[in-house]
């Protein structure tokens, strides 16, 4: 995977102009042990990349209407069925 996520990485912020700070893996589905895989989630470590994060995500949409931008800021580390969107 590091090749497809440090592809992915420089098209989002030089093709799309997006600031990408971290990718977060998560393999943590029961499937994997079916399969033999091992379940796992962790910061993956690319140049530029923070992996100390705390866990949450910020996600604006419309940002280029602001009267209309809806904001919700997410867990994407422990993520449940229910949680706050502020």
């Amino acid at each position: 995977f590091n090749m497809l996520y440090r592809i992915l990485i420089r098209l989002l912020r030089e093709e799309f102009g997006q600031t990408v700070d971290a990718l977060y893996e998560r393999c943590d589905v029961s499937i994997r042990e079916l399969e033999g895989l091992g379940q796992y989630t962790a910061f993956w470590e690319g140049e530029g990349l923070h992996t100390g994060l705390d866990g949450k995500v910020l996600i604006t949409e419309n940002e280029f209407n602001c009267a209309q931008c809806i904001a919700y800021n997410l867990p994407y580390i422990l993520i449940d069925s229910e949680y706050e969107v502020e």
